[in-house]
């Protein structure tokens, strides 16, 4: 999973951040101040939850 900028705030630094849970396993992310993008963070599982930021805007899908 990666979470990346695209058109004119690539460049700037800015908290940023992308996560994967997998269903009976750890959650495995990457975040900082990137100028274009988070992770790529990988795991292997039937069911991934998951999830990215960008500043003080977030996303998750959760189905498992």
């Amino acid at each position: 999973m990666v979470t990346f900028k695209v058109g004119g705030s690539v460049g700037n630094s800015v908290s940023i951040g992308a996560w994967v849970h997998p269903k009976g396993g750890s959650l495995v992310g990457d975040s900082g101040r990137y100028a274009e993008y988070a992770g790529p963070v990988k795991v292997t599982s039937s069911c991934v939850n998951w999830g990215g930021n960008y500043s003080e805007y977030s996303y998750k899908d959760t189905p498992c």
